[in-house]
């Protein structure tokens, strides 16, 4: 898994962090590594509460094109109030799975035209 993304998770840890060793230099040749994620998807799943959106946040604030798509903004009403319904959960992952296609295939034309 992408080196970035479990530190940005390691960041959210109560604990206090271990000093890692400094990392050997690349091989001569070797292209610089980008930190970026380009062409990436990460996936955050699990319960109500377990720290989905806080991680999706920090990762956020560590890549700042990243972009987040989040099945609760569906149930965010005009007046900015959250209102869950879980009768419409299939189609507010729909709906959310459709933002990322279209996002996903502006971003194609964009760096191929």
């Amino acid at each position: 898994m992408e080196e970035g993304f479990l530190e940005s998770f390691g960041r959210l840890s109560l604990q206090q962090p271990q000093p890692r060793p400094p990392a050997p230099p690349p091989p001569r040749g070797t292209p610089p590594r980008r930190h970026s994620f380009r062409k990436r998807l990460y996936l955050l799943r699990g319960l109500p509460g377990s720290g989905k959106t806080t991680l999706a946040r920090q990762l956020q604030h560590d890549f700042p094109r990243a972009r987040i798509f989040s099945t609760d903004d569906f149930f965010f009403r005009e007046d900015g109030a959250y209102e869950f319904n879980p009768d419409f959960l299939e189609e507010a992952h729909e709906w959310n799975q459709k933002r990322e296609e279209t996002f996903t295939e502006s971003q194609e034309k964009k760096y191929t035209e």
